[in-house]
């Protein structure tokens, strides 16, 4: 539920609307839930992702169309649709100025991944000319969860998950694959009835 509210937040206090262009950073346990939440909203979603491989699993969460962030430059940036919303659910590191320049004009870039250092601006002036704003955001209170409870049902928005076995192998093998990155999108222990 965590991953869910966190994006759902997002969306929520950011105040998008179903014309809105959405942008998607990231195809991992938040950004799948954030590609189901944006679509569902109506809205234009982009995925963009590094791994051109994830491009089909992006298309079927509800993304419109998928940009690989490893082919970006500035000059094929400019080319670019811009964005009135770009939701970041990685923990990395990106080149801020220029995923701040695919944002319109009063566009909101919200941090939902945690970057391994600080997040630095070598251009301002294309935050303050444009009026963009940059934010972080974290999960919803009470309301905000019952909000998105009642949205995930109505739309059939769903986390996809793999299941492991509620002992400590099946912890083990849950932790092994989220340090390694590889769990596709969410690990959850499940207890066997006996």
């Amino acid at each position: 539920m965590c991953a869910g509210i966190t994006v759902f937040n997002a969306l929520y206090t950011s105040g998008v609307r179903p014309t809105d262009r959405v942008a998607v950073v990231g195809i991992g346990g938040l950004g799948h839930l954030a590609l189901q939440f944006a679509r569902a909203w109506g809205c234009h979603v982009t995925a963009i992702s590094g791994s051109p491989d994830k491009k089909e699993e992006a298309l079927g969460f509800g993304a419109h169309d998928f940009l690989n962030s490893r082919e970006f430059t500035a000059e094929s940036i400019e080319k670019l649709s811009k964005y009135d919303l770009i939701l970041d659910t990685v923990s990395a590191n990106l080149d801020w100025d220029l995923y701040m320049s695919l944002l319109k004009r009063n566009g909101q870039f919200i941090l939902l991944g945690l970057p391994d250092s600080s997040v630095e601006f070598k251009n301002p002036m294309e935050i303050l000319g444009g009026q963009k704003s940059f934010k972080g955001s974290i999960v919803g209170g009470r309301y905000a969860i019952e909000l998105m409870l009642e949205f995930a049902g109505r739309h059939n928005i769903k986390p996809q998950i793999e299941e492991y076995d509620f002992n400590l192998d099946g912890l083990h093998k849950a932790i092994e694959r989220c340090d390694a990155s590889k769990t596709r999108y969410r690990a959850v222990l499940i207890a066997k009835e006996e």
